[in-house]
C-alpha cells in the first residue's frame, strides 16, 4: 500500500477500498460477511443523518456497545464528520459513565436497549439528566427515542461530507484506569492508531488470506483495532465473536479459516484447554499475540507444540502505547517468544531510573517509550504533567528492564492497577467505594496473582475494621455494587487486618500484601482471610 493511504481517514479509506473492490469481504459478525460497498452505504447514511441532528466537527460521540457489525458505521460517520468517538467497555455502570461522559461532554452516545441481562436504556435514560451535554441516546437493534436503523434508513447512502478533517486531529478519546480513582481521558489521533495498525500487521507479516479473530471488546483498543482497522486501513478481513465461547470461537476458525489472534492469556488457555479435549487443534490459527494479563511460558509452548510454522509470543502495550513491543522480526524464537514481552514494535523502548536516566541491559526500572502510534496525549494537562519526560518518553507506570538483545520484560506495576483478565481496575476505585461503609476504618485494595486463574489476579481487599461489628465479603460486595461500580470490582478475597505494613513515610506499603510469603503475612497471624 502506498505511504500516503495511511494518512487518510477510515471513512476516505473504506470509500476507496467500496469504490475499487466493492464486493470485497470486510467483516463476519452476526453469523454473515459485511462487503466494503455495505459498510460505506451504512456509514455514509449514518454520517448523513448525524450531521442533519446538528453533531459538528470535534463533538464528542460514544459507544457502549457488544462486539457488533454497526462498529464501523458508527466509525465511519465520525471520522467523515470529523467527530471524536469515545468507545466505553461494556462492563460499565453509573459510576464509570457518569464521570466518563460528563469529563468528554458526550453529545451522543449508541448502546444496545438491552444486553446480557442488563437494561442499557433504563440507565442511559437516568444518567441523561445529569449530563446536560447528552442530548442524544441513540439504541442499537430495538426500541429507543432515536435508533441506529432509523437513522441508517432515513439517511442518504451516497452522502459525501465536506468536512476537511486531517490525520493529525482528534479522532479517539479513550478512557483508562487511572491510579487516582478517575479515568483518564487517551487522545489518539487518525494517525496514530492507522500506525499502529500499520506497524501490527508489518509484525505478523500479513498475507492476502489472512483473517482476524477478534477476541476482545470493541470498547477496548485492541478489539477496536482488529474489528474496526483491520479491516479497513489494512483491507484485512476480520471476524467479531459477540462474546466469548471457546466452542464458537473454534467453528468460526474452521469454517472461514481465521488465521491470527490476539488476546489475553485466558482466551489461548482456553483455545489450548478446547483442543485437548476435542483433539483438533485449530490448524488454520498460526498466530497468536497473548498479552493483557501475565503470560505463564507453558501457555506459548503448549500452543505452538506439534505445530509446524506457528507462531505465539507475549506482547506488551496499554491504551497510551497500543502494541508497543511483540515477536522479534525474523526466525521465531520459542525462548525468546515465552520469556520476554517482545521487542519494540515501532517504538522506542527503554528502562530509566527515577531521575529519568537510561539504565544499561539487565537492569529493572521504569519501562518508558516514545514512537509515531504513541498517543497525543491525556485529556486534561494535570494528567500529562507527570506521564512524559521532557524528551517526550512516555512513562508507562510498568516496571521492567531491557535484556541484552532488546527484548522488553515487564517485572511488576509502580502504577496501583489491578489487571483482571486484560482489564485495568483502579484499585483506588475501589477502595474510595468501599472506605464508605460504615464498618471499615481502613482499606487497600490490591491484585494477587493466581497462576490457577483464568483471569491472571485476583481482586483482594485488606481491611481494618472500625469496632468488633462483624461483616462479610459479600456484605461489602453489594456495597461496591451500590456505589454504581461495576460487578468485576467486587473483591474475590478479604482479609481483616490490624495494622497495614507501611513506608517510613506512612504509605501502605502494597507490595507486601500481594506476596503472601513475606514474613508480615506469617509474622503475628496479621491477615486472616474472610470467606
Amino acid at each position: 500500500m502506498m505511504d500516503d493511504w495511511y494518512a487518510l481517514t477510515t471513512a476516505q479509506q473504506l470509500d476507496i477500498i467500496a469504490a475499487e473492490a466493492p464486493d470485497k469481504q470486510l467483516l463476519f459478525a452476526g453469523g454473515q460477511w459485511w462487503t466494503s460497498s455495505a459498510l460505506a452505504e451504512q456509514g455514509r447514511a449514518l454520517a448523513c443523518s448525524l450531521a442533519a441532528m446538528g453533531l459538528r466537527q470535534g463533538d464528542v460521540i460514544s459507544t457502549q456497545m457488544p462486539n457488533w457489525a454497526e462498529a464501523i458505521a458508527i466509525d465511519y460517520a465520525a471520522a467523515a464528520l470529523g467527530l471524536v468517538i469515545n468507545p466505553v467497555v461494556l462492563i460499565y455502570r453509573e459510576a464509570e459513565l457518569r464521570q466518563i461522559l460528563a469529563d468528554c461532554e458526550a453529545k451522543a452516545i449508541f448502546i444496545p436497549p438491552s444486553f446480557g441481562n442488563h437494561d442499557y436504556l433504563a440507565m442511559m435514560l437516568a444518567l441523561q439528566q445529569e449530563l446536560p451535554a447528552l442530548r442524544h441516546v441513540i439504541t442499537l437493534r430495538g426500541d429507543g427515542p432515536v435508533t441506529f436503523d432509523s437513522l441508517v434508513a432515513t439517511g442518504d447512502p451516497q452522502f459525501r461530507s465536506t468536512t476537511l478533517v486531517m490525520p493529525d486531529n482528534l479522532k479517539m478519546l479513550m478512557y483508562t484506569s487511572g491510579t487516582t480513582g478517575r479515568a483518564k481521558g487517551v487522545r489518539h489521533s487518525h494517525r496514530t492508531l492507522a500506525t499502529c495498525t500499520r506497524n501490527t500487521a508489518d509484525n505478523y507479516g500479513l498475507r492476502d488470506d489472512d483473517k482476524a479473530l477478534v477476541l476482545g471488546p470493541v470498547g477496548h483498543l485492541g478489539g477496536y483495532i482488529y474489528a474496526v482497522l483491520f479491516p479497513i486501513v489494512m483491507r484485512s478481513p476480520s471476524a467479531m465473536v459477540e462474546r466469548w465461547n471457546v466452542a464458537e470461537a473454534a467453528e468460526l476458525v474452521r469454517t472461514l479459516g481465521l488465521t491470527h489472534a490476539t488476546g489475553a492469556t485466558a482466551f489461548l488457555q482456553d483455545i489450548i484447554g478446547h483442543a485437548r479435549e476435542t483433539g483438533w487443534n485449530w490448524p488454520s490459527l498460526r498466530l497468536f499475540a497473548c498479552g493483557g494479563a501475565a503470560v505463564p511460558p507453558k501457555v506459548i509452548e503448549d500452543f505452538v507444540a506439534g505445530q509446524p510454522g506457528r507462531i505465539a509470543h507475549r506482547c506488551y502495550g496499554m491504551t497510551e502505547a497500543p502494541n508497543s513491543s511483540m515477536r522479534r522480526p525474523g526466525p521465531f524464537d520459542l525462548k525468546s517468544a515465552a520469556l520476554t514481552d517482545g521487542y519494540p514494535n515501532g517504538f522506542e523502548i527503554e528502562a530509566r531510573d527515577e531521575d529519568g536516566n537510561l539504565l544499561p541491559p539487565g537492569k529493572e526500572g521504569e519501562i518508558c517509550m516514545r514512537g509515531a502510534a504513541l498517543m497525543l496525549g491525556y485529556m486534561h494537562d494535570d494528567d500529562n504533567a507527570k506521564a512524559f519526560h521532557p524528551d517526550g518518553f512516555f512513562r508507562s507506570g510498568d516496571m521492567g528492564f531491557i535484556d541484552a538483545d532488546g527484548n522488553v520484560v515487564i517485572t511488576g506495576r509502580i502504577k496501583d492497577l489491578i489487571i483482571r483478565g486484560g482489564e485495568n481496575i483502579s484499585a483506588k476505585e475501589i477502595e474510595d467505594a468501599l472506605q464508605t461503609h460504615p464498618a471499615i476504618d481502613r482499606v487497600a485494595v490490591v491484585g494477587v496473582f493466581d497462576p490457577d486463574s483464568r483471569l491472571g489476579e485476583r481482586i483482594a481487599g485488606f481491611v481494618i475494621p472500625k469496632g468488633d461489628a462483624p461483616f462479610t465479603r459479600e456484605e461489602l460486595n453489594a456495597h461496591i455494587l451500590a456505589t454504581g461500580l461495576a460487578k468485576q470490582k467486587q473483591l474475590e478475597q478479604m482479609f481483616v487486618v490490624r495494622e497495614f505494613p507501611l513506608t517510613p513515610f506512612g504509605k501502605i506499603r502494597k507490595n507486601l500484601l500481594r506476596d503472601f510469603r513475606d514474613p508480615w503475612h506469617a509474622q503475628h497471624n496479621r491477615a486472616v482471610l474472610v470467606s
